[in-house]
């Protein structure tokens, strides 16, 4: 029987693998033309840009990405670093290393896994977040692995009134569950003594069991405020958690690892499977996908535009480097 019970699990999260990765890798029909700067005679550099210039066009926009310049990872750096902008360590999040050195330039590569992932705004798990994600394609894939791209605002815009309504009489809660090594290598902390204040400033609550593994939630809305005006916005993780994780925290599979995340309405009842659908059904209509080419920088805001990666082919070539900023 526990056999049987495995087999079916695994067909379930292989269909289920299979239909998100058709699903993210559906046509798409918006596409990022308006959003594009391409390198001119009056552009030649990423350095003829002033960061005014850029800002104006990120809080028109939500998107800005810079094409067919000559753009080493340093001039990436530096580019961003001219940007009045606080820079994040990645921290709380998935472990990675980083660009010489610099906790706040992360390199992603296909050695983080080649599956898809679902939309999403960053870390809004936590209180503190990226307002500006920054992205440049020092390795772009050679076969799908396309960044996709959402408006939170036209989402919003277009959700059905009772959906909106159930938003925003119901908070979202996250619950993440670390062994003691995986929280020490998240968080950045070797005791409890370091993580308590980092915690404490994200407002999220947690204990810590006898074996060591930490146990944290977190209550929000899923409904957020934009940075730069006043529109509502259907930003989360709910979504990315409800397709990539939700099954693998113990409270729905006991044989499942601890390393785990999950969400919920703040009052444990679950978010309607009905709901989500219609919620994703939307957002395949209004995505759009940044086609990698080498040394492109994309920046896009986080408190406005979800994000999600097409998954691409096993062994393929596949690296980025990001970076978080508040402004």
């Amino acid at each position: 029987m526990n056999v049987f019970n495995a087999q079916r699990k695994f067909l379930k999260a292989t269909l289920t693998a299979l239909l998100l990765s058709n699903f993210l890798s559906a046509q798409v029909i918006n596409d990022l033309e308006k959003f594009t700067i391409e390198a001119s005679e009056g552009k030649k550099s990423i350095y003829d840009f002033s960061t005014d210039e850029i800002y104006e066009r990120l809080k028109e926009q939500g998107i800005v990405l810079l094409r067919g310049f000559d753009v080493s990872t340093r001039d990436f750096l530096t580019f961003s670093n001219q940007f009045p902008d606080t820079f994040l360590p990645y921290q709380g999040g998935s472990v990675r290393p980083n660009v010489d050195g610099d906790p706040t330039a992360i390199i992603i590569t296909e050695k983080d896994g080649n599956h898809s992932v679902y939309f999403h705004g960053e870390q809004y798990y936590q209180k503190i977040r990226a307002t500006t994600f920054w992205m440049y394609a020092f390795v772009p894939p050679v076969a799908d692995g396309a960044t996709l791209l959402c408006d939170g605002r036209e989402l919003y815009t277009r959700l059905p009134e009772e959906i909106k309504q159930l938003f925003m009489d119901k908070k979202i809660k996250y619950s993440r569950c670390f062994p003691l090594a995986q929280w020490q290598k998240i968080y950045q902390v070797t005791s409890e003594e370091e993580l308590e204040p980092i915690l404490n400033k994200q407002l999220i609550n947690y204990f810590i069991d006898e074996e060591s593994n930490l146990h944290t939630t977190y209550i929000t809305e899923a409904i957020q405020q934009e940075k730069w005006g006043n529109s509502p916005i259907f930003i989360n993780n709910a979504l990315e958690i409800l397709e990539d994780m939700q099954e693998m925290h113990p409270k729905h599979n006991l044989e499942k690892t601890k390393e785990t995340i999950c969400v919920t309405f703040e009052d444990d009842t679950e978010i309607p499977r009905e709901v989500i659908e219609q919620i994703q059904q939307i957002i395949a209509e209004i995505k759009m996908a940044v086609r990698w080419q080498k040394k492109d920088i994309l920046i896009f805001d986080n408190t406005r535009i979800l994000h999600a990666r097409e998954g691409f082919p096993e062994g393929s070539p596949r690296e980025l480097v990001s970076r978080l900023s508040i402004h």
